[in-house]
């Protein structure tokens, strides 16, 4: 006789897979600025699912939008606004820019 499948796993899979898409999507898309260690945050997403995903969204997600602050920033920061102006500058040169 064949297994049945139970209820149990796929509501468990139902909640965890978007979960772990809505963290991971939300840690990629974060500045660099705005999160201490952001490609760890996104790999322990990747790689821990469940543990990962939880962390991130009680220790790890800005709570609020960062303002650029009035006062000089450490270099880092200049570095990684840097990098973010040349890929929307290219972006936008090649035609393929978005808004939204």
């Amino acid at each position: 006789m064949p297994k049945q499948l139970t209820l149990r796993p796929m509501l468990a899979a139902a909640v965890i897979v978007p979960l772990w898409a809505g963290t991971l999507t939300d840690a990629v898309t974060c500045r660099d600025w705005e999160v201490r260690a952001r490609r760890r945050w996104i790999a322990a997403i990747a790689l821990l699912p469940p543990v990962g995903s939880a962390l991130w969204l009680v220790f790890g997600r800005p709570r609020r939008p960062v303002a650029i602050p009035d006062q000089p920033m450490h270099p880092s920061m200049y570095w990684a606004m840097q990098r973010e102006l040349e890929r929307d500058i290219a972006a936008f040169e090649s035609g393929s820019f978005t808004t939204g």
